[in-house]
């Protein structure tokens, strides 16, 4: 009997060992993900989920992991309506001014992959894979959460949390 999901589980790790094969190129500004996420998602099975999951990754790319933006300082930003200009201010600093998130694009016949590595130092992924009790009141947290549960078949971290793979099956 042919089972789909152990035919692409048995593909992934030969995916996972050539990241580089397709660039798909970088982004830097909240206008860049946004866009990058809109392009990139026509090529998973499902793009209106892999838009959302894509958004959410790429951002947090930029912003946590470019531009160096914590989760409790975002919440506090969102709460005085000063976010934006934040992200603005640390875009023009010559320390993230030249920091991209680098993408790659990997399709085949039972999977359509994105990789996504930012600059920054990285952080303990485990603990957004899911909703948390303790994120429920705040204005972030959850996109990681929402993008794994929702966009992507299959979502990971490698390393220090700077490189994330998410993933969507084509159906037969």
């Amino acid at each position: 009997m042919y089972d789909a999901a152990m035919v692409y589980a048995s593909l992934l790790p030969d995916m996972l060992d050539t990241p580089a094969a397709n660039p798909a190129g970088s982004v830097r500004t909240l206008e860049e993900v946004s866009r990058m996420a809109r392009q990139l998602s026509r090529a998973f099975p499902s793009p209106a989920q892999a838009y959302h999951g894509l958004y959410e990754l790429l951002l947090n790319a930029v912003e946590h992991g470019n531009l160096g933006l914590g989760l409790e300082e975002k919440a506090y930003l969102l709460r005085v309506g000063k976010w934006e200009s934040e992200l603005r201010q640390r875009l023009d600093h010559p320390h993230y001014k030249v920091r991209r998130a680098q993408l790659w694009l990997r399709q085949d016949a039972q999977a359509v992959q994105v990789i996504i590595q930012d600059e920054g130092e990285g952080f303990d992924w485990h603990h957004y894979l899911t909703f948390a009790q303790e994120r429920l009141h705040y204005p972030n947290g959850r996109g990681i959460a929402m993008a794994n549960l929702f966009a992507f078949d299959r979502l990971e971290y490698e390393g220090n949390g700077n490189r994330v793979i998410c993933s969507q099956r084509r159906t037969e």
